[in-house]
């Protein structure tokens, strides 16, 4: 599957989901914030 991706200029430098291994069952994603997010197990919150 394909899917387009649009990087946003204040996202600009960072990498593309990718998969960080072969056995990856997703892509890993970056989000464009000032400060780290840490998600707790099971957690879900919308980043922008």
């Amino acid at each position: 599957m394909d899917l387009p991706v649009r990087q946003l200029p204040h996202a600009e430098g960072l990498p593309l989901p990718a998969y960080q291994s072969a056995q990856a069952a997703g892509l890993d994603l970056r989000a464009a914030v000032a400060a780290p997010v840490t998600l707790l197990p099971g957690e879900r919150r919308l980043l922008p």
